[in-house]
C-alpha cells in the first residue's frame, strides 16, 4: 500500500541493494575503491595502504572441495608392487635344484623299503608248491600236508597228507596256512587263526597219526613276561558240522604264542604269489 519510489534521475548512479529493515548504505564518494567483500558477521579487513601489491585471488571453489573432501583424487596413490629377489625367494621355497634332488633321494629310500615289505609279508602268507602247510582235510579239522600243486582257475590247492591219508587232498587256498611262525604284526584282536587242539592216533592202512588244527579268532592279546599271548576262540561250531567230540575239546584257547598260531594268505597275497606259480 506504500507509494512507488519515483524513477532515479538519468545518469544517476543506481541505489545499493540492502537488506530489509536496515538503514541504507551511503553512496561512495566519486572515484572511491569499492568496499572489499567480506564474511557474514565477521570484521572487514582494512584496506590495504596506497601503492601495496594486490592480495593473491582465492582459490576456486571446485578446488576448496575436493581439498576438504575424502574424494578420490585426494588419496594417496597405493605402493607400488616390488617383486622379491631371486636371493629372496631361494630363502623363502629353497634352491629349486636342492629341492628336487631331496625328493629324489628321498623316493629312493623309500620305494625298496616298501618293496622288501611287501616281499616278506607275500612270502609268509601265500603258500607255493612245496611248502608245509597247514590245510583243512574235513568238517573243519587241519592237519600238516605239503603243496604238491596250485590250481589257478579254481584258486585251490592239491596237497599230500604227512600222515599218508589220500583223501581230501584239494583244498581252497583260504583253508591253507604256511607252517611257519607269523610275526607279531600278522596277529592281533580279531585276527582268524589256525591253533593246535587235541591228537590222534594212526589209523592202520591210512595214516600214521599227529597234531591236530582248528580255525579261530583271536579275542585277546597280553603280555606275559617279555612274550604276547593269544586268546581266543573256535570260529566254527557244530552247526556247521564240525567235529567236536575229541577228547581235548574246549570251545576257547588261552595264552597261545605266535609259534603255535598259523595265518591263512588273503585273496590279494594268492594273486600276486599266482604270477610264479
Amino acid at each position: 500500500g506504500a507509494a512507488p519510489a519515483p524513477p532515479p534521475p538519468p545518469g544517476a548512479a543506481p541505489a545499493p541493494l540492502r537488506t530489509p529493515g536496515a538503514a541504507p548504505a551511503p553512496p561512495p564518494p566519486p572515484g572511491a575503491a569499492p568496499a572489499p567483500l567480506r564474511t557474514p558477521g565477521a570484521a572487514s579487513a582494512p584496506p590495504p595502504p596506497p601503492g601495496a601489491a594486490p592480495a593473491p585471488p582465492l582459490p576456486p571453489v571446485s578446488g576448496l572441495l575436493l581439498s576438504n573432501s575424502l574424494s578420490v583424487a585426494s588419496r594417496p596413490s597405493p605402493k607400488p608392487i616390488v617383486s622379491r629377489s631371486r636371493a629372496t625367494h631361494r630363502r623363502i621355497i629353497g634352491h629349486p635344484q636342492k629341492t628336487k634332488k631331496s625328493f629324489a633321494k628321498a623316493a629312493r629310500t623309500v620305494a625298496p623299503m616298501r618293496l622288501k615289505s611287501a616281499t616278506v609279508d607275500l612270502k609268509s602268507r601265500a603258500p607255493k608248491p612245496g611248502d608245509h602247510v597247514i590245510s583243512h582235510h574235513f568238517k573243519h579239522a587241519y592237519y600238516t600236508a605239503t603243496i604238491q600243486e596250485f590250481i589257478r582257475d579254481e584258486m585251490s590247492y592239491i596237497v599230500k597228507w604227512d600222515d599218508g591219508d589220500p583223501t581230501g587232498t584239494k583244498q581252497k587256498y583260504n583253508m591253507v596256512a604256511l607252517n611257519v611262525e607269523p610275526s607279531d604284526e600278522d596277529l592281533g584282536v580279531g585276527q582268524r587263526v589256525f591253533f593246535p587242539q587235541g591228537s590222534y592216533r594212526g589209523t592202520e592202512g591210512n595214516n600214521v597219526g599227529g597234531q591236530r588244527y582248528h580255525e579261530g579268532i583271536i579275542d585277546s592279546v597280553d603280555v606275559h613276561g617279555n612274550i604276547k599271548v593269544y586268546s581266543g576262540h573256535h570260529l566254527q561250531g557244530e552247526g556247521a558240522e564240525k567235529w567236536i567230540t575229541y577228547k581235548a575239546y574246549d570251545y576257547y584257547f588261552r595264552n597261545l604264542d605266535k609259534s603255535q598260531l598259523r595265518v591263512a594268505p588273503n585273496p590279494m597275497d594268492i594273486l600276486m604269489a599266482a604270477q610264479s606259480m
